[in-house]
């Protein structure tokens, strides 16, 4: 047997094990009976190396938005959960998607990506209040990692209620708040 080969047998089948440092070579077999020993026959094997699987880096998106996995390192790709070789979906949830990468020999290897889907940030600007003409109040808000404010007013001396809108950024959309 070829290096790194191994198998046994004394019947007319044999399981033969190709371990990663297998080479090419060749097995024989001979068949026996009463009558005694017969020919010897050679078969060439080749052991193809495992295409190497990749199906690109762990990411992160943003609820709502499209993407597209893109396996390389073979010829076929076979994704879990349906999905299509570098055909764009919209993932609903945080996933660990794999595939199986086949090549031109049909060996076959696997490998895993997983997308993160972020929720969008939710806009929290405290209770409505009122305030004494005259006077001055911090407003705080929670929920994004940037924040605009507003007032929708352009003058400078404002009078009355005044609404603010809070506009929370996230990496691709946006959730408002009224005070």
């Amino acid at each position: 047997m070829p290096s790194g080969v191994t198998g046994s047998s004394t019947t007319n089948s044999i399981t033969v094990n190709f371990t990663m440092s297998s080479i090419s070579g060749s097995i024989t077999v001979k068949g026996h009976n009463t009558c005694g020993d017969g020919e010897i026959v050679t078969l060439a094997i080749t052991v193809n190396s495992l295409p190497n699987a990749n199906a690109g880096s762990d990411f992160a998106v943003c609820v709502g938005d499209s993407v597209t996995l893109n396996a390389i390192g073979g010829t076929t790709y076979n994704w879990n959960n349906s999905i299509i070789n570098n055909i764009p979906f919209v993932p609903t949830a945080t996933t660990t998607y794999t595939v199986t990468v086949t090549d031109d020999n049909g060996c076959t290897s696997i490998d895993n990506v997983t997308v993160t889907v972020n929720a969008l940030p939710i806009a929290d600007a405290g209770n409505n209040m009122a305030v004494c003409f005259g006077s001055q109040v911090t407003l705080s808000a929670t929920g994004g990692i940037s924040y605009s404010w507003s007032s929708g007013v352009t003058e400078y001396n404002i009078h009355g209620i005044m609404e603010f809108q809070i506009i929370f950024h996230s990496k691709r959309q946006q959730a408002q708040h009224i005070l």
